[in-house]
C-alpha cells in the first residue's frame, strides 16, 4: 500500500494540516459523520481538505525495528476527540460482561480450558516483570522508562500459559508488544498506540487493517520504596458471574441516549426472573414501548474484588460533558481505538488502557463508545487472564471484522487481513432492484493496488466503506448481479429512521423508466445491484448482547449494504473535454430525478460526480450517493416559504425580535408557511444546529452536503433553511471551480482551497461570497494550483456562470437583507402592539423581491450559461 510521508507534528499546526486531511459529507442530523480523515494516496473518492484543528487517522505500519525518536501527541486531536465523542459513551460496563458481550468468551470457557489441558497448571503472574513494573516509568516517546517492556514481559508470558493450554494456531501466532521498542512508519508515525495486539510473527509487519487489541499505558514513578502487594497466583473463581445472565438467551436493548439518563442514583439489580420475565416479552410488544421512562432500569456494576468485599457502581449513561470528564490517557486511548475501529473492513474494535495499575477495558462501534468497570489487573489477576484469553481464544466474528465475512478458515493472520484474499462476502437474502429476496449471494473480496478498499473516515457515525468485490465461482446470483462489470459494495451506519438510500435510487429509477422521455437519462444514476439491510440484533453485534443499555428509537443505526457498479472518479479524468461530457451529464441527470420525483440529493460534490465508459469509448457522466437525499413537496418550496426562511434568518430582524421578547406570528395568509423556532442571530454550526433545524408543523431540517460545495443560503443562514434545486445547481457550480482550481493531472489528485475548508460554515460561506465579488471571474481570486489546460478550458463557463447566475443572485439577496433592515428600522419607534404590522410591512417589501430571485439561478438559465440547450422535457 502507497504511504504519503508523515507530517512532523511541530510543523501540524503551522502548515494548518489541510494538505494532509479530507473532509467528507457534513450532516447535521448525523454528527458522527462529522470527522475527518488522512488523505490516501490510493483513495480515489474522498478528495476534500479539511481544517488543521482536526486529526488524521494513522495508516501506520509497524515492524520490528527499535526506533530512536518519539514526539507527543498533538494537543488538537485530543480536543478534537474530546467535542466529537460526547454523549456516545457508556460507563462502568461489568468486565466479566463486557468480555461476554464483545468476545464471547465467560469464566466457565476459561476454566474448562486449564481443567482440560494436560498440565492442569493454574495460571500465574510472572514475579520478576511484575516486581520491575512497579519499579519503574513510562513515558511516551522517553527512553528513561522501562515499565512498557515489563508490561510486555507480562503479557508474553500469561499468553504463553494460555497458548500451552490448547493447541491453537491463532494463539501461537498472537502477539502483544510494546510499539515504543519497534520501527513504526507510515501517516503520523508518532501517533501509533502504545500497545498493539496482532497474529504478526518476528520480523513481519504490522497493520491496523490486522488488529485484534491496541492498548495505552501510564506509569508514574514509583515514590520511594516500592509497597505494592499482590499475589502471583491467578484464581479464577474469583471471577464474578454474569451481572445480566439473561443477556445469554436473547437479544437485549442497547442504545445509550442522554434523553434516557436516570436519575443520578443507584437503581436495583434486576433479579433473575424479573430479567426471564421481560427477555420473554416480544421486542416489539406495544406495552413495552411505550413503557414510561421511570420505569426502566439502568444497569449497575456488582461484582467480588479478590479482598472479598462488593463492589457496587452506578452504570448509568454519563456523558463527556458532565461533572466526569475524560482524563488526558481516556482520550489517548479512545483514539487510537477509533483507528483500529477506522481501518480495514471492521464493524467494531477493542483496546485497553492502565493507568499505573488500573486497568479499563474500551469497545467502539457506530454508536459510541463502552467503557468497562476498572479493576487493577496485579491485584486482580483474574480478570486480565480472562481478557486475554478471550482474545486469544476468540473467533474471527469477535474480533471486530465485519460480521458477514466467512474467512477461509478460523486460523486468520495479517497475509489474510492485509488484501482479504480468499475471504468471502456473504450477502444471502438481498433484494434486487425488483425488491426480489436473492438466495446464496456470495461475492469474494477483490482488494488490489488499483481497486483499493475506501475506509470509514470517522468510526462513529454513518462509517461508510466501500469494498471492491468480484462475484463468488460457486454464486450464480452473484455473477447474475455483477454482470460484465465491476461491482464494489458500500456499507454504511444511517439512523434507522433515515429513509435508505436504495429506497430513493429504486423510486428514481422506477419513475424515469416509466416515462419515455425521461428513460435517457437512467445512465447518469448509479447502477444498484442488491441491497441488504441489517440490524445490530441480525449482525449478533456486541452491542445487541449488552444488557441494560438503555434503547432510543431515535438513535438506533442500522447496517445498509449496497452492491452497485464500479465507477471511476473525477480524480481519473483524462482531458477538459471528457469533463465537460461527465458534468453536463451529472446536470442533466441531477435535473431528470428532480423532474420526475422532486428529489434532491444534497450532497453534490467532486467526491459524488463520477463516470465510466461505454464499450464504444463514449464518456458518460453518473451522480452517485444519494444517502442524503430528500423528496422536497412543491408545498415545502413555495416563495412563502422562502422568504419566511429569509426573514427569521435576517440578523437585524431577529436581534430587534429578541431583544423586544415579542416574536410576531407569521401573517395569516403564511400560516402553513415553515416558520422556524429558533431566532438565533448567529449562524449554528455543528449539533447545536439540531434545534435550529426544527420547523414549526414539519419535520425537523439538517444542513447537508460538503462544505466547500454547499450553496451561500446553506452556509450562512441563521437558521436551516429549506434545500432548494438552485441550491444543489449552485453546488455544482462550487464544484466546477474547486476542480478548475485545483486538480493536478499528471498526479491524478487534487488539492485544497483553505478559506473553503474551515470547519465553521458560516466563514466558508463568507470566503465564497468574498471570491464572488471580485471584478475578475472567481477562479482567477483563488490560488491557482491546478492544470492551466483545465483552467483554459473552463474559464468561459465559470466567467458565464458567475456573472450571469452567481452574483446576480448574491446581489438580490444583499439586496433583500438591506430592505429589510430598512423597513424594520423605519419602525424602530412604534410599540410591542404594532410589531405583527410592521412583521407585514417587512414581508410585504420584500416579498417580490424573493420572487425575482428565485427566478435567477434555474435549470434553464444554468445551461444556457454553458453553452447547452435544455431540453424541453427537463424545463418547467
Amino acid at each position: 500500500m502507497n504511504e504519503a510521508r508523515a507530517q512532523p507534528a511541530s510543523d501540524f499546526g503551522e502548515r494548518q494540516g489541510v494538505d494532509y486531511f479530507h473532509a467528507t459529507s457534513y450532516d447535521e442530523e448525523d454528527t458522527g459523520i462529522r470527522g475527518y480523515r488522512k488523505r490516501n494516496a490510493l483513495d480515489q473518492r474522498v478528495i476534500m481538505s479539511a481544517p488543521a484543528n482536526l486529526p488524521a487517522q494513522s495508516h501506520a505500519v509497524y515492524t520490528d525495528r527499535k526506533i530512536t525518536t518519539q514526539s507527543s501527541e498533538d494537543a488538537c486531536i485530543i480536543s478534537w476527540l474530546a467535542s466529537t465523542s460526547d454523549d456516545k459513551i457508556t460507563r462502568d460496563y461489568p468486565v466479566v460482561d463486557f468480555v461476554y458481550a464483545v468476545l464471547g468468551f465467560t469464566k466457565e470457557d476459561l476454566i474448562t480450558k486449564v481443567a482440560a489441558s494436560a498440565s492442569r497448571t493454574c495460571l500465574s503472574l510472572p514475579r520478576r516483570p511484575c516486581e520491575k513494573y512497579v519499579e519503574g516509568s513510562y513515558q511516551r516517546g522517553s527512553r528513561k522508562g522501562h515499565s512498557n517492556i515489563c508490561l510486555e514481559n507480562i503479557f508474553r508470558d500469561l499468553l504463553g500459559q494460555l497458548t500451552n493450554i490448547t493447541s491453537s494456531l491463532m494463539a501461537d501466532r498472537f502477539s502483544l508488544v510494546a510499539l515504543d521498542e519497534h520501527f513504526v512508519c507510515g501517516h503520523l508515525e508518532k501517533a501509533y498506540p502504545d500497545f498493539l495486539g496482532s497474529w504478526a510473527a518476528e520480523g513481519q509487519s504490522r497493520k491496523l487493517d490486522a488488529v485484534a487489541v491496541c492498548g495505552a499505558l501510564t506509569k508514574l514513578a514509583a515514590q520511594g520504596a516500592s509497597t505494592k502487594i499482590f499475589d502471583t497466583s491467578i484464581h479464577l473463581d474469583r471471577l464474578p458471574d454474569l451481572t445480566y445472565a439473561s443477556s445469554a438467551r436473547g437479544p437485549s436493548t442497547y442504545l445509550a441516549s442522554a434523553a434516557r439518563l436516570a436519575p443520578a442514583q443507584p437503581v436495583p439489580v434486576p433479579s433473575e426472573r424479573a430479567s426471564q420475565k421481560r427477555m420473554k416479552r416480544k421486542a416489539g410488544d406495544a406495552d413495552d414501548a411505550e413503557e414510561p421512562e421511570t420505569k426502566r432500569q439502568k444497569f449497575i456494576h456488582v461484582a467480588t474484588s479478590s479482598h472479598g468485599r462488593q463492589i457496587t457502581t452506578c452504570a448509568r449513561n454519563k456523558l463527556l460533558n458532565s461533572s466526569e470528564k475524560l482524563r488526558p490517557s481516556d482520550i489517548q486511548i479512545i483514539k487510537h481505538v477509533h483507528d483500529t475501529a477506522s481501518h480495514g473492513f471492521r464493524a467494531y474494535s477493542i483496546g485497553f488502557s492502565i493507568d499505573d495499575y488500573t486497568m479499563t477495558l474500551w469497545y467502539m462501534d457506530r454508536l459510541g463508545i463502552v467503557k468497562s468497570a476498572s479493576f487493577d489487573f496485579l491485584e486482580e489477576p483474574h480478570f486480565l487472564a480472562l481478557f486475554l484469553a478471550a482474545i486469544v481464544f476468540a473467533r474471527s466474528q469477535y474480533l471486530g471484522f465485519f460480521p458477514l465475512l466467512r474467512f477461509p478458515s478460523e486460523h486468520i493472520d495479517g497475509t489474510v487481513l492485509g488484501n482479504y484474499r480468499d475471504v468471502v462476502l456473504d450477502l444471502t437474502g438481498a433484494e434486487d432492484m425488483n425488491s426480489e429476496v436473492l438466495e446464496d449471494v456470495r461475492f469474494v473480496v477483490d482488494i488490489t493496488d488499483e481497486r483499493p478498499l475506501v475506509p470509514t473516515h470517522f468510526a462513529v457515525g454513518r462509517a461508510t466503506i466501500v469494498v471492491p468485490v468480484k462475484s463468488h465461482p460457486t454464486s450464480q446470483a452473484a455473477a447474475t448481479v455483477c454482470g460484465n462489470t465491476g461491482t464494489v459494495v458500500k456499507i454504511s451506519w444511517p439512523f434507522k429512521s433515515r429513509r435508505a438510500e436504495d429506497s430513493y435510487v429504486r423510486a428514481v429509477r422506477t419513475a424515469l423508466e416509466a416515462q419515455a422521455p425521461m428513460k435517457k437519462y437512467l445512465k447518469h444514476l448509479v447502477d444498484v445491484k442488491c441491497t441488504l439491510t441489517q440490524s445490530m440484533e441480525q449482525l449478533s453485534l456486541p452491542r445487541a448482547r449488552m444488557f441494560g443499555l438503555t434503547k432510543d428509537e431515535n438513535l438506533e443505526r442500522v447496517c445498509r449494504i449496497i452492491v452497485m457498479r464500479e465507477y471511476n472518479t473525477l480524480k481519473l479524468v483524462t482531458s477538459p473535454e471528457e469533463l465537460k461530457t461527465i458534468f453536463v451529464g451529472a446536470v442533466r441527470g441531477h435535473r431528470a430525478v428532480y423532474k420526475a420525483t422532486r428529489v434532491l440529493h444534497r450532497d453534490i460534490s467532486v467526491n459524488n460526480i463520477m463516470f465510466y465508459y461505454e464499450p464504444d469509448g463514449s464518456v458518460v457522466g453518473v451522480l452517485c450517493d444519494w444517502d442524503l437525499a430528500k423528496e422536497v413537496l412543491d408545498s415545502h418550496v413555495t416563495t412563502e416559504v422562502i422568504t419566511d426562511d429569509l426573514l427569521m434568518s435576517n440578523l437585524v430582524f431577529l436581534t430587534d425580535v429578541e431583544k423586544s421578547g415579542d416574536v410576531p406570528a407569521a401573517s395569516e395568509e403564511r400560516a402553513d408557511a415553515s416558520a422556524p423556532a429558533q431566532s438565533s442571530n448567529k449562524p449554528v454550526i455543528g449539533s447545536a444546529a439540531e434545534d435550529a433545524g426544527s420547523v414549526l408543523g414539519q419535520e425537523r431540517r439538517y444542513r447537508t452536503g460538503t462544505g466547500p460545495f454547499m450553496a451561500l443560503d446553506i452556509l450562512t443562514y441563521g437558521i436551516t433553511p429549506q434545500h432548494l434545486y438552485r441550491h444543489d445547481l449552485e453546488s455544482f457550480f462550487w464544484m466546477l471551480v474547486w476542480f478548475v482550481a485545483t486538480f493536478k493531472p499528471d498526479e491524478n489528485d487534487f488539492g485544497w482551497i483553505h478559506e473553503w475548508s474551515l470547519e465553521n460554515l458560516s466563514e466558508v460561506g463568507s470566503k465564497k461570497s468574498a471570491a464572488l465579488k471580485k471584478t475578475t471571474t472567481v477562479v482567477q481570486t483563488i490560488p491557482n494550483k491546478g492544470s492551466k489546460a483545465y483552467a483554459a478550458a473552463f474559464r468561459p463557463w465559470i466567467a458565464s456562470m458567475a456573472i450571469t447566475l452567481m452574483k446576480p443572485l448574491l446581489v438580490a439577496q444583499e439586496t433583500i437583507e438591506s430592505t429589510v433592515q430598512d423597513v424594520w428600522s423605519l419602525g424602530g419607534g412604534v410599540g410591542p402592539a404594532t410589531k405583527q404590522q410592521l412583521t407585514d410591512m417587512v414581508w410585504d417589501a420584500v416579498y417580490p423581491q424573493v420572487e425575482a430571485r428565485e427566478r435567477i439561478l434555474t435549470y434553464e438559465s444554468f445551461m444556457c450559461s454553458i453553452g447547452e440547450v435544455p431540453e424541453p422535457e427537463l424545463c418547467d
